[in-house]
């Protein structure tokens, strides 16, 4: 045999394995699944960040001072884990508690801004008379603030902001 014609037969085995493997080979089908599993996994993702979202309240529960530090570290090591994987994590958690007294106590509030852009909150709340408190946050800042309330009383916190603060 030749060269040329060891070429040709080669060339001939390694069309047919192409042909072979093109007619085996579902490739809509392939992209599907793959698509599939990549929106599951998304999915399976953000359920987790949420259930440990709701474990990092759970369990700063018994010192409900250390709430807001801990959401506020939770939610920085979530969006660096997040922007890894080219995710974007935009948020706005506020946490209100009361610790237990009676008569007049504070109601202490935060107001943790992840949302990647700088916002102006206005916190609003329905007591007599009515209180309310205005900051500028840039991204990634924490606020803690206090409203002083009467035990015993149901009070609603309007919270407000608007991102036309620009850093």
């Amino acid at each position: 045999m030749k060269k040329g014609q060891i070429f040709l037969i080669a060339s001939a085995v390694i069309v047919t394995i192409l042909v072979v493997l093109k007619l085996n080979a579902n490739l809509p089908e392939i992209i599907a699944s793959k698509k599939e599993t990549s929106e599951e996994f998304e999915r399976e993702l953000f359920t987790n960040i949420e259930n440990e979202f709701i474990n990092v309240v759970k369990f700063s529960s018994n010192q409900p001072n250390s709430i807001p530090d801990n959401l506020f570290r939770f939610s920085n090591f979530t969006r660096k884990k997040l922007k890894e994987r080219m995710i974007d994590l935009d948020l706005l958690i506020v946490n209100c508690f009361v610790l237990e007294g009676s008569g007049n106590v504070n109601m202490n509030v935060s107001v943790l801004n992840f949302l990647n852009k700088g916002i102006e909150v206005n916190l609003t709340l329905n007591s007599s008379p009515v209180q309310s408190k205005q900051k500028t946050l840039s991204d990634s800042e924490k606020w803690n603030t206090n409203f002083s309330i009467t035990q015993g009383y149901t009070y609603l916190l309007t919270v407000d902001y608007n991102n036309t603060y620009h850093e």
